[in-house]
């Protein structure tokens, strides 16, 4: 098929349409995504717009009955479909991913998962293990963003996939513990333990700990453009961890525990002045 300068138009406004989401959602995600250049950066953006839309589908931002909850996922879901056959999406955010997906190889294998761990989000619909939910939900986000660093080309050492699968992890855990007041009180779920207990959330905390260890050195195996967005993403969810470690599980039921702002800024800088090389010194 062929497309002229108004299909290039409108895919750029798409990009522009979907990195909205990330700003007007995630500080965080959005202060790491800054550091990327394009089209990394807008790509990324792009999959986070898919990745949140669904997921405020499922949390409640749609007053909808679980049962249009399902339809409304569902329907997402064939719209990313179709639009990956195509090439063209009337909805922007899906146009923008369709568009991603065709430039980088990212398949069917990689966000079908992702639909069936929110679809198990739904009151009444089958619940997933933990280890597939979390697979689902956050690993292949990871394995995604992989091949949108590596332009759909195979990483040299399997070390990379298994280290953004390793972040992904680490990253929903790290959500599961921040969010377990809103998610068992509002939701009414829980995914790492029916009752949050001092203990339990040493084991969450250690076994976050190990993946982002397995994370780490990976992120120096990523193409130089990709590193630093990355490493401002592991430091931030790094300093998250270390601050829900310092209180009692007892207030994680009631406050969701953040990273100040001043603190993520002084964090990214940090990050920068380590990826930058010293005048003088070879890079």
């Amino acid at each position: 098929m062929s497309f002229g300068s108004g299909f290039d138009t409108y895919t750029r406004v798409s990009y522009s349409v979907a990195s909205r989401v990330i700003r007007g959602y995630s500080t965080s995600f959005s202060l790491a995504t800054s550091a990327l250049k394009n089209p990394d950066r807008d790509r990324i953006r792009a999959l986070y717009a898919i990745v949140r839309i669904t997921d405020e589908i499922v949390d409640g931002a749609a007053p909808t009955s679980p049962h249009d909850q399902l339809t409304l996922v569902n329907d997402f879901q064939d719209r990313i479909e179709s639009a990956t056959r195509t090439g063209f999406s009337t909805d922007m955010p899906v146009h923008a991913f369709a568009h991603t997906a065709h430039q980088c190889g990212i398949t069917r294998e990689l966000w079908a998962p992702f639909f069936d761990a929110m679809r198990s989000d739904i009151e009444g619909q089958p619940s997933l293990d933990l280890d597939r939910y979390i697979h689902g939900s956050a690993e292949v986000v990871g394995l995604m963003c992989v091949r949108i660093f590596f332009r759909g080309a195979p990483p040299a050492s399997p070390q990379v996939e298994e280290g953004a699968r390793a972040l992904g992890n680490a990253f929903q855990r790290i959500n599961f513990l921040r969010d377990y007041g809103h998610d068992a009180g509002v939701l009414n779920r829980t995914y790492i333990a029916q009752e949050l207990t001092d203990q339990v959330k040493r084991e969450e905390i250690a076994h976050i700990r190990q993946k982002l260890a397995v994370a780490r050195p990976a992120i120096d195996l990523l193409p130089g453009r990709a590193r630093l967005g990355v490493l401002i993403a592991h430091d931030l969810f790094a300093e998250l961890t270390d601050r829900i470690e310092q209180v009692p599980a007892s207030e994680l039921m009631r406050t969701r525990i953040s990273v100040p702002s001043a603190k993520k800024a002084a964090l990214a800088a940090k990050a920068i002045s380590q990826a930058t090389p010293r005048r003088g010194r070879a890079p």
